[in-house]
């Protein structure tokens, strides 16, 4: 988990955004008082249209490059959380994956099982029939019809050998 809870990280990047908005507001009031004092308003406003231009590029420069790196931290703070993000993600499907292997796995077994089972039952019948088939009329004949048919029904329902 983060050392830092997620308030924590949104309070740093308010203070990045305030930061900003403090710098920019010092660096307009400090253009004001600039041209103000150095310059004058007057003559300020009658400059031709290409030096006010040059002034003016000059002097938000520096803002857009202040507001390039703020956006650039915010951007690097938003992109390692939704890589936090995707790990966290990762690590749950890969749990997910093991997860679904496993019931796969138990499935396999039972089935293998319920097979096995069926096998089991239709050799025991298998046998049964044969053993039967040997006791009856064209065998030794020490079984009656009735008691014939009657192993007969409880050998194919794959009933155990019991003699």
């Amino acid at each position: 988990m983060d050392p830092t809870p997620f308030g924590d990280q949104d309070d740093h990047k308010d203070r990045r955004i305030w930061f900003g908005l403090v710098a920019t507001f010092v660096w307009v009031l400090l253009g004001f008082f600039y041209i103000g004092n150095n310059i004058g308003w007057s003559a300020f406003l009658v400059l031709p249209i290409d030096e006010m231009g040059s002034f003016l590029e000059g002097a938000f420069a520096p803002l857009a490059f202040l507001w390039l790196v703020i956006g650039l931290f915010i951007q690097q703070t938003v992109l390692a959380e939704n890589n936090r993000e995707l790990r966290r993600t990762n690590l749950q499907s890969e749990k997910q994956t093991q997860a679904i292997a496993a019931t796969e796995l138990n499935a396999r077994q039972e089935t293998f099982f319920k097979i096995a089972e069926n096998t089991r039952k239709q050799l025991g019948a298998i046998s049964g029939m044969l053993f039967v088939s040997s006791q009856g009329p064209t065998g030794d004949e020490s079984v009656s019809p009735e008691e014939l048919n009657e192993l007969w029904q409880q050998y194919a329902g794959g009933l155990a050998l019991r003699y």
